[in-house]
């Protein structure tokens, strides 16, 4: 995720970019948590760069593999179908993506329990929907004292405006696919439904390639989107003593 990402950002790479990146991995909460924890968004993340990498070598075959890695986290690999429209993209997205879900299906034992997962999963969010742990727009509205439906309202305006933004972003072919994919990754938290502090980790390569390629205003805009990602807020608040990462 480090490295990976400073090597599809372009540019030369030097001794002390190479510092510096690892410095903000070392610092970046979503991913010293997610390391803590065993959490498989960091694994999702970091396929999700490899997938990035080898589409660039025109290694299909290679993208495919990490791709389906990238699934085992959906709402972090999800990212990825940036890429749709480019016809290696496409391959290994979609070969990816049927793996993944027969995968699924074969797992959870056949298709009438895997829907029964589904169930689970929409039961399990309704649970944590408004806990400390969730960093969702509909939390934090929640937290600021709306009230549950007032929040969900406003949580579902938000993502309709995000995807409107992003659709019209995606068609005006400003960008190429590097960016179309920082662009969802730094869309896609203001769309979850559910999302812990490691998922954020999705933001590492945003925030690195608005290091490398920005300046002026969108730098320091960037900078300081990055710096409030990377604080680990709810830790911060149970341990000060963390302030020093």
């Amino acid at each position: 995720m480090t490295f990976g990402g400073l090597a599809l950002t372009g540019g030369r790479l030097r001794e002390h970019d190479a510092v510096a990146v690892l410095v903000l991995g070392a610092s970046f909460g979503p991913l010293t948590s997610g390391l803590a924890l065993g959490q498989v968004a960091i694994v999702s993340a970091a396929a999700s760069v490899a997938t990035l990498l080898a589409l660039r070598s025109r290694r299909t075959l290679f993208a495919s593999a990490t791709a389906f890695m990238a699934a085992m986290q959906p709402n972090v690999g999800i990212a990825l179908i940036a890429r749709f429209g480019e016809r290696r993209a496409n391959i290994a997205l979609l070969f990816a993506g049927v793996v993944a879900l027969a995968g699924s299906v074969l797992a959870a034992g056949g298709v009438g329990l895997a829907l029964r997962y589904l169930g689970v999963v929409r039961d399990h969010r309704a649970a944590e929907q408004f806990l400390a742990i969730q960093t969702t727009p509909v939390a934090v509205a929640r937290t600021l004292g709306a009230s549950p439906a007032v929040a969900e309202g406003l949580g579902l305006a938000l993502a309709l405006g995000v995807v409107v933004l992003l659709a019209v972003q995606f068609f005006s072919r400003r960008y190429g696919g590097l960016e179309r994919f920082a662009l969802l990754s730094a869309a896609l938290p203001l769309t979850w439904e559910f999302a812990h502090e490691h998922d954020f980790v999705l933001l590492l390569f945003p925030a690195l390639l608005c290091a490398r390629r920005c300046t002026g205003i969108a730098w320091a805009a960037g900078a300081c989107g990055t710096l409030l990602v990377a604080i680990d807020w709810l830790g911060l608040a149970q341990r000060p003593n963390g302030l020093a990462q």
